[in-house]
């Protein structure tokens, strides 16, 4: 049928097949005659890993059809399907529309992961100044210590013999 021409079309132009072939690209749109080739990066954040892992769709539109071949990415697009089938309307905008709601779905899905990346770097922020206010809580009491030795030592009615501070530690020790 149509799509199965389109496909072969796309297939006969060497750029398009070389692109298409070569994994790792930076997001793009290109033009072959009329047909758009796009790249578009995906993103999924592991809570466990706590890591990004990125993919990448790559698009064929054209006039009649859109071709994607996914590369390391698990993303399903079943979503986008049903949008087309409840917007029946949308849909009559042919290629134009899907290229649209693949894109929408795309960006939709960054959304989760920042708001993790976010959660994730308050978290480490909010440790670190509970770090620092143990740190100065810590500092405070050990010069609030050294001050009131200090004083200690600067009032000479404070101040005891050492025989007298010895008494004190082990008064059984040292019987007058």
């Amino acid at each position: 049928g149509r799509t199965a021409d389109a496909a072969m079309k796309i297939l006969e132009d060497a750029l398009a097949i070389e692109d298409a072939l070569n994994a790792h690209q930076r997001p793009k749109l290109e033009v072959y005659d009329d047909t758009l080739f796009v790249v578009i990066k995906t993103a999924r954040y592991g809570d466990r890993e706590e890591a990004v892992t990125l993919g990448e769709i790559l698009l064929f539109v054209g006039a009649n059809f859109v071709l994607s071949v996914r590369n390391r990415t698990s993303a399903d697009f079943l979503g986008v399907r049903a949008r087309s089938e409840r917007e029946p309307r949308l849909l009559r905008h042919g290629p134009a529309f899907v290229f649209y709601a693949l894109l929408d779905a795309v960006v939709d899905r960054y959304f989760p992961i920042i708001d993790a990346l976010e959660r994730h770097e308050l978290d480490r922020q909010r440790a670190r100044l509970q770090d620092e206010r143990e740190v100065v809580a810590h500092e405070r009491g050990r010069r609030r210590d050294q001050r009131q030795e200090h004083r200690a030592e600067q009032q000479p009615g404070r101040q005891q013999h050492p025989a007298r501070r010895a008494r004190r530690a082990d008064p059984g020790r040292y019987q007058v």
